[in-house]
C-alpha cells in the first residue's frame, strides 16, 4: 500500500501538471489574441492612411468646382452686361 506522503506527492504532480497544462493554453491564447490585435490594428490603420488620403482628393476637387463656378459666374456678368448694353444701343436705334 502507497504511502501517504507517495500519494500527496502523487496529487500534486497532476494537480501541477494540470496547472501547466492550463497555464500554457492560457499563454497560447494570449499570443493568439495578441496577433490577431496587431492585425486589426493594421488593418485600422491602413484604412485611417486610406480615409486622409481620399478626403484629401474631395477636398481638392471640392476646391476646382468652386474656382470653375466662379468662372462660370463671371463669365455670366460679362455675358449680362453685354447683353444689356447691346439691348440698351438698339433701343436708342430703334427709337
Amino acid at each position: 500500500m502507497p504511502s501517504i506522503t507517495r500519494m500527496r506527492f502523487s496529487i500534486c504532480s497532476r494537480t501541477t501538471a494540470k496547472v501547466m497544462t492550463e497555464m500554457n493554453e492560457a499563454t497560447e491564447n494570449i499570443h493568439k489574441r495578441q496577433t490577431e490585435g496587431a492585425e486589426i490594428l493594421l488593418t485600422s490603420v491602413k484604412k485611417s492612411a486610406e480615409t486622409a488620403n481620399a478626403t484629401q482628393e474631395v477636398s481638392r476637387v471640392v476646391e476646382e468646382t468652386n474656382q470653375r463656378a466662379e468662372r462660370i459666374e463671371e463669365a455670366s456678368a460679362m455675358i449680362q452686361s453685354i447683353s444689356e448694353r447691346d439691348e440698351s444701343s438698339c433701343t436708342q436705334r430703334c427709337d
